[in-house]
């Protein structure tokens, strides 16, 4: 299983689970390489193997060596990729750059898009399994945060044409939409912020990555799921 983001802190979460659960795990960066060794350090210690691949996903050439690489050193092709790349900058609609904009769609749509193309070109005669994360914020918004809204609600309509498309062949694509955690990307969240999510939630409490990444393993294991956006949250619209 290759975890694309695996050194943040929920594609760590994810990259552990699947070792326990006895994949060998690719685990992706492209800036945190430490975290990358940290995380696969965990998952020897749970008793698989993990090797580290690094690589700017934004870019077609770049996703398609680190499906390669994870090839040459696993020697053989994922059969399943979670990818769990992604990030946002708060930005009112108005004070949002040209620049700002497209970084964000980049990382949050391109980034997954030339993950999944790679991908599948692998799995035409395998077939194989796609995990993307998608975001609360993709479906009911996101204020403050309209690149990242948007850059994710396109992550729908990319991931069920990639099911129409591959389906025949065997592939399947689902998007897995996790809770607001306090890890990553959430450690940088203001109290208020971490008030209005917990609020939001029917239980009255932020997510937890460890249990998320369980959740998105019964995904992967999941054979006769595919087109679909599943929700690991306890917040509702």
């Amino acid at each position: 299983m290759l975890v694309a983001g695996g050194s943040g802190a929920l594609g760590g979460a994810i990259a552990r689970a699947a070792a326990r659960r006895g994949y060998v795990v690719g685990v992706h960066y492209y800036r945190h390489r430490e975290r990358a060794n940290e995380t696969a350090s965990a998952c020897a210690a749970a008793g698989g193997r993990a090797v580290v691949v690094q690589g700017d996903l934004r870019l077609r050439n770049e996703a398609r060596r680190v499906l390669e690489d994870f090839e040459d050193a696993c020697g053989g092709v994922p059969r399943a990729v979670v990818c769990a790349v992604g990030g946002a900058k708060d930005e009112p609609v108005l004070r949002t750059s040209e620049d700002s904009f497209t970084s964000s769609v980049e990382l949050n749509l391109t980034a997954p898009t030339w993950l999944l193309q790679a991908a599948c070109n692998r799995w035409a005669e395998c077939g194989g399994h796609a995990v993307v994360l998608g975001s609360f914020a993709g479906s009911v918004g996101r204020t403050g945060g309209a690149a990242y809204a948007a850059g994710k609600a396109g992550l729908v309509g990319l991931m069920r044409s990639v099911a129409r498309e591959f389906g025949w062949r065997g592939v399947r694509v689902n998007i897995v939409v996790p809770p607001f955690v306090r890890q990553g990307m959430g450690a940088a969240a203001s109290d208020e912020f971490v008030r209005a999510e917990t609020s939001r939630s029917l239980l009255g409490r932020t997510g937890d990555a460890e249990s998320f990444a369980a959740f998105v393993m019964d995904v992967v294991a999941a054979k006769g799921i595919t087109g679909q956006v599943i929700s690991g949250d306890s917040r509702i619209a």
